[in-house]
């Protein structure tokens, strides 16, 4: 896809050690969506690209682990009202 983002990678590994920052999480959404909020019922220490629903999904793209590996140190949403 990005022939080039390897040869970046270890600088931006080394700037996200130091700085980490929001990126994109759809874990907390697929959460409620395939199991409705009911944690007890998956293992996510598991890659959940193996497990259906997630691997089924065409907007499941994290877990636990590919989360801690991108380095995502938090999570921000916007709500509008009215």
């Amino acid at each position: 896809m990005y022939p080039h983002r390897h040869a970046y990678f270890p600088t931006i590994c080394t700037f996200l050690s130091f700085s980490p920052s929001c990126r994109h999480n759809d874990l907390p959404w697929n959460i409620r969506k395939f199991i409705h909020n009911k944690l007890h019922t998956v293992n996510f220490t598991y890659d959940l690209r193996n497990i259906s629903p997630w691997s089924k999904s065409q907007w499941s793209h994290t877990d636990l682990n590919r989360l801690k590996q991108g380095r995502v140190g938090a999570q921000v949403k916007k709500l509008k009202f009215g």
